[in-house]
Order: structure tokens, then C-alpha cells, then sequence
């Protein structure tokens, strides 16, 4: 019974929609992404992750070549074929014309339908007009809970008691219109979690609250948001946003991260984002500058030391408050955060250099296990990098190399279209076992970008119609010790998979996965 639950009432309401993604098409997609089924994959996140897409599109016509790799859905090739055609004829006047876009076939064009529109020109109004009269909305409410009483909530000793009752409550109310506006506010309170109304420590009721006021496109503004945030920008080293994809069914797409810069962070994940003020500006058609500016407390384990100074020995991401214990992880440490970004970009080029800078209220001295010996100590951690791709023909390559004191980490790639039918991709990274990126999440088979070596290559083939290869080999080396890996080691790992699609609601898989790494069966200091 451990994974069964009960969904009360779940209500959704779409205002002024375009048609949403059916359970099948977004049941693919996660296919493709997640490559086996197992107990730490957030599928919940993720499903999450791709209603929102949907309820906010992109326009076909204005979004650059980032945003449409932001989608994971699009090749190199598609890509260029869509930028070539919207260069020799203008604007696309109705999604129907994407079929005469070489190398789009109507398979994919129904796949990415509902994550793009096209926005028409309206007549001038105000914000407070715009929101009224123009965009879509949806309100969410959803309550679950589990049919067994849970542990928690039996246990005898009073501070491990879950405090609260059985019942999740999620609610998230959203506005939007692509390349305009966006507002919204979410708040949730889990399983166990007491409703509290303490303003001065942020729970009016709910545990956790976030919101956020997003404008786009106001004269020399490119992108406004107030409130909550994410980054994502060149390959994750510095700024890397949570939904950061990787190895899975989709050997190619997946593999590249994309430089959409600041979103608004709309995710129930506590310890995740920035909450502050970040903008975009543009100098002219192909130079932008963007700043930021943070201030958020976030979840942690805290302790004192010798001198009675309060120190922080780990991160709390679980997001759970339920009892004594957890409670006083809530909001232990206050992190103020800040960046720029200097970037050129045109249809075929993208250079950009950023920094960041993070300071903490609390001192971060971890638990002096061996494997962690070079994790983040201190109260300040500064960074800097530089990051590129480049479209050749059919050929990609992209890339970012990173700052932090004086350890680097590395991260370069390229994909190519074979044949029309043929894509592969070759990827490298160095991670230095001392080079950290607080706030980063690139592309590697451990959960940070650091001690790692590593080189991917991967292949997605079209055998015919409705006949789909892909396969992927990755080989990565650790050059010290890792949680429950007590010496400096090395392993790989491979998938192949065949796909046949019957129709749009069938289709057949086959997949093989193999994984060689080292790990010892029990902790040790």
C-alpha cells in the first residue's frame, strides 16, 4: 500500500485556451525522457513540468533558437529548417503551414502543437486591459491523501510526531499571456504539516508560498520577473534551473542544456530558485544584458559551535515540515544572491559571459565526512564563466567553461544531423573535484557538476515511418570520494531502445539498459 493515495477534489480550469495536451502525448514525452521507472524519478514534477509549458506556448514566430530547444521536442535540423523558413517568408500565419516546413513531418508537428501559438497583433492597451480581455488562466486545487494512517502519525515520542493531519492541499492560480504577462501564486501545505498562521516566518496557513509577476517585451525591458524566479543559462555550471533533463529515451535533445535565461519559478520544491527581482535588457537586436538580485531563507540543518556561533552542517530539500525535528530546519539560513549576463546572440551564434555572487547570514561547514571533504565551506562563494554554441551547416557545437577560485569545470558538445533520419551527439566533461557551482545543474551522472569526468555519445535513427532506434554509451570517472563510494573510481553505462508507433494512441518499446558503478554497500567515515 506504500504508493496508494486518494485524490479528493482536483480542479483545473483553463480561461481562453488553446487545445492542451492529451494524457497520451504527455505520457510519451515523459517516456522519452525517463529512462527507467524507479521510486526517486519526480513524476509528478515532471507532468507538472509540461502542463505549465502547455499553458504558456511559445510563439512560433518571435521565439529564438534557445526556446525552441527549451521544448526538448525539436532536433538541430528541425530547428534550422524553421528558422530558414520564417527568414524567407516572414511571419507563419497559422500552425497548418507548419507542414510545408521541410523535415517536419505531421507526427511531429501534432507532438509539439500544444506548446506553441501564434500570437496575433492586437490593439494597444493597458496591462490592466490586457488582463482582463486577453491571455488563458488556469485555477488548480488538489487535495490528496493515503487510505493507511502513515507512521508518522502514530508514533509515540512527541517530536516525531507528524504534527498535522493526513491531507496534502496544493492550489495554484496563473495568468498569462505568451510574450506579454504572467502572474501567479502557489501554495501547499503536505501531508502531516500543521497549518500555521505565523506571517514573520512566511506561513499564512500554508507551509510554503510562492508567486511571482512576470512582463516580457516592454520597449528596452526584454524580460521583467518579480518574485520567484529560475535561471538557466550556457550548460548549467553556474545557473542551472531544476528541471534540468539528462540521460533517458530521448538520446539527443535531453543532453544539451538551453540558455532561456529567467522564468518564472512556479515548482513546490522549497529549497529551489531565486525570490527577488531579475531583468533583461536589450541593448540592440543581437546584445543583451541581464541582472538579478535574490533573497531567499532556505531550508537546513543547523548547529553551534565551540564559540556558540549557529552554523550549517547540510541542506534540507525534502520541503517537509511535520514534526519537531523538521520544523527546525525550516528556513535556517538566509542566502542573498546576485549575477550579471552579457550575451550576443543571432540565429546561427550565442556568446555570453556571467558572474555570480552568494552570500550566506550563517556560516556552511559540512559534517567532516571524508567523501565531502571538498564541498562548500564559508559564508561567500563567487563564480564566473563563458559559454558559446555555434551552428555550422548541420553541425552544433556548444559548450561552457567555468571559474570558481581556481578549479574549472568544462562542458562542450556537438550534435549533427547524419542524414534526415540520423541524428548523434558527442559530449565532454571535466568537473574538477574542488570546482563548485552552488547554484548549478549540468549535465552529469552524479546530482552536482563536480568530481566528474565523463564522455556521452548517443544516436536516434528513423528506421522507416513508424521505426525508431536510439541508443546512448556513457563512460565517466570520479577523481575522489563520493557518498558511498570510498575510493576514486570509474564506471559506464548504455541503453538501447526500438520503438514502433501503431497510432497515436500505440505503441511498442523495447528497451535494454546497462550500468557498471562502484558502490560500497554501507556508510563509513
Amino acid at each position: 500500500m506504500k504508493g496508494l493515495f486518494c485524490i479528493l477534489p482536483f480542479l483545473l480550469f483553463f480561461i481562453h485556451t488553446n487545445a492542451q495536451p492529451s494524457d497520451d502525448q504527455l505520457q510519451k514525452i515523459l517516456d522519452d525522457w525517463i529512462q527507467t521507472q524507479d521510486e526517486q524519478t519526480d513524476y509528478e514534477g515532471l507532468l507538472e513540468q509540461l502542463y505549465l509549458l502547455a499553458a504558456d506556448p511559445i510563439d512560433i514566430n518571435k521565439s529564438s533558437t534557445e526556446e525552441l530547444r527549451s521544448l526538448f521536442l525539436l532536433n538541430e535540423k528541425e530547428i534550422t529548417e524553421l528558422i530558414r523558413y520564417r527568414d524567407a517568408v516572414g511571419t507563419i500565419s497559422d500552425l497548418y503551414e507548419l507542414q510545408t516546413i521541410e523535415n517536419w513531418s505531421i507526427e511531429l508537428i501534432e507532438i509539439i502543437l500544444p506548446f506553441i501559438t501564434i500570437e496575433n497583433l492586437k490593439p494597444e492597451k493597458n496591462l490592466w486591459q490586457r488582463m482582463n480581455s486577453e491571455g488563458k488562466g488556469y485555477l488548480l486545487w488538489r487535495t490528496d491523501t493515503f487510505f493507511e494512517e502513515r507512521k508518522g502519525f502514530k508514533i509515540e515520542d512527541v517530536d516525531q510526531r507528524f504534527q498535522g493531519n493526513q491531507l496534502r492541499h496544493l492550489i495554484r492560480v496563473r495568468k498569462t499571456s505568451t510574450g506579454d504577462y504572467s502572474f501567479a501564486l502557489t501554495a501547499e501545505k503536505d501531508a502531516g504539516e500543521k497549518w500555521r498562521w505565523n506571517l514573520r516566518q512566511h506561513q499564512p496557513g500554508f507551509d510554503y508560498i510562492n508567486f511571482h509577476l512576470q512582463l516580457q517585451n516592454k520597449k528596452f525591458v526584454q524580460n521583467l520577473v518579480v518574485g520567484d524566479f529560475q535561471l538557466q543559462s550556457g550548460q548549467g555550471l553556474l545557473h542551472g534551473n531544476a528541471f534540468g533533463l539528462g540521460k533517458g529515451g530521448e538520446t539527443i535533445n535531453t543532453i544539451r542544456r538551453n540558455n532561456t535565461l529567467f522564468k518564472p519559478f512556479t515548482s513546490t520544491l522549497e529549497n529551489g530558485g531565486f525570490r527577488g527581482v531579475a531583468s533583461t535588457f536589450k541593448i540592440n537586436s543581437k546584445l543583451n544584458f541581464s541582472l538579478y538580485q535574490s533573497y531567499k531563507n532556505r531550508n537546513a540543518s543547523a548547529q553551534t559551535d565551540s564559540m556558540g556561533n549557529a552554523t550549517i552542517s547540510s541542506w534540507r530539500n525534502s520541503g517537509l515540515h511535520r514534526n519537531t525535528n523538521e520544523i527546525n530546519g525550516r528556513q535556517q539560513i538566509t542566502e542573498t544572491a546576485n549575477g550579471g549576463i552579457l550575451q550576443y546572440e543571432n540565429n546561427t551564434t550565442l556568446l555570453g559571459i556571467q558572474f555570480q555572487n552568494i552570500n550566506f547570514n550563517k556560516t556552511i561547514i559540512p559534517k567532516p565526512n571524508l567523501y565531502n571533504q571538498f564541498t562548500f565551506q564559508g559564508k561567500n562563494f563567487q563564480a564566473a564563466s563563458l559559454y558559446f554554441s555555434k551552428t555550422i551547416s548541420s553541425f552544433h557545437f556548444f559548450g561552457e567553461s567555468a571559474i570558481y577560485k581556481k578549479y574549472a569545470g568544462l562542458n562542450f558538445g556537438m550534435m549533427t544531423a547524419l542524414s534526415n533520419r540520423t541524428d548523434w551527439l558527442l559530449h565532454y566533461r571535466f568537473y574538477d573535484k574542488q570546482f563548485i557551482g552552488l547554484t548549478g545543474n549540468p549535465f552529469a551522472e552524479g546530482s552536482t557538476g563536480q568530481n566528474e569526468i565523463g564522455f556521452y555519445t548517443g544516436i536516434k535513427h528513423q528506421i522507416k515511418k513508424k521505426h525508431i532506434f536510439s541508443a546512448y554509451a556513457d563512460f565517466f570517472q570520479f577523481q575522489w570520494l563520493r557518498f558511498r563510494m570510498y575510493q576514486p573510481n570509474s564506471g559506464w553505462d548504455a541503453l538501447v531502445r526500438y520503438q514502433y508507433v501503431l497510432n497515436k494512441k500505440t505503441n511498442f518499446m523495447f528497451q535494454y539498459r546497462v550500468e557498471e558503478k562502484p558502490r560500497n554497500s554501507s556508510q563509513v567515515n
